[in-house]
């Protein structure tokens, strides 16, 4: 049903961590703008709350780190790669839950099961530091060598680094050669 104007610039926003700030900020909104604001916060917490991944990915992206982390977890959990991605990113760094680069390694690979050249990436960057894994330059090289196939800017200089330091090139015949 279509709510009057009335009742929409009654209905109060349900943000659990900032509900002040958002209150502020759309009562200074001019009437239609408000109007708007407040039916696209009410349409997101609906999906958020029917368990839709990539809304709660969305959703968590606009909270501070601490109340993403949360979120994030949900929707990594349902298989939504973006949502993997940015709770590995936020466990090895530390943003919004203590650092747990062993818990970040096993997102990633999740997420790099999914094709994602960033996460690709990233467990060539810890592969090659031995952080959250054993150290192991081979692996590290076929991370950075497929995010390189996926278009990944930053993974060929990281794979050329390697091989200058004696480690042979990819096999780029089989680009999923010893992906674990």
């Amino acid at each position: 049903s279509v709510r009057g104007d009335a009742e929409v610039a009654e209905q109060p926003v349900r943000d659990p961590v900032h509900p002040a700030v958002d209150e502020e900020l759309l009562a200074a909104l001019p009437g239609v703008l408000h109007d708007r604001r407040l039916a696209h916060v009410d349409h997101l917490l609906r999906d958020v709350e029917l368990d839709k991944p990539a809304t709660q990915t969305r959703f968590a992206l606009q909270l501070a780190p601490v109340a993403a982390v949360p979120w994030l977890r949900k929707a990594a959990a349902q298989n939504h790669v973006p949502a993997q991605l940015a709770l590995a990113i936020a466990l090895e760094e530390g943003r919004g839950a203590s650092a747990n680069p062993a818990e970040a390694f096993q997102w990633y690979l999740k997420a790099a099961a999914a094709d994602d050249a960033e996460a690709h990436f990233r467990l060539g960057n810890l592969y090659d530091r031995g952080i959250g894994t054993t150290m192991d330059a081979i692996k590290s090289r076929d991370h950075y060598a497929r995010a390189v196939a996926l278009g990944h800017a930053g993974a060929k200089e990281r794979m050329a680094d390697l091989v200058g330091r004696g480690f042979p090139a990819p096999d780029f015949g089989n680009p999923f050669k010893g992906l674990r």
